[in-house]
């Protein structure tokens, strides 16, 4: 990927904490923390993404 960014993610977030996004991944299928000072965008769905 060019510039150093990731490629977009789906999340579906439990918790915010401490500066922390604790959400499902869509994309790993598992759970994971997420340091909010990485998050660029969001955007609401308005259809299940699985």
């Amino acid at each position: 990927m060019f510039g150093g960014r990731s490629p977009g993610r789906v999340i579906a977030p439990v918790r915010v904490e401490g500066g922390f996004v604790t959400a499902y991944d869509h994309t790993a299928a598992e759970v994971r923390t997420f340091p909010m000072h990485r998050i660029t965008g969001v955007a609401e769905l308005t259809e299940d993404p699985a």
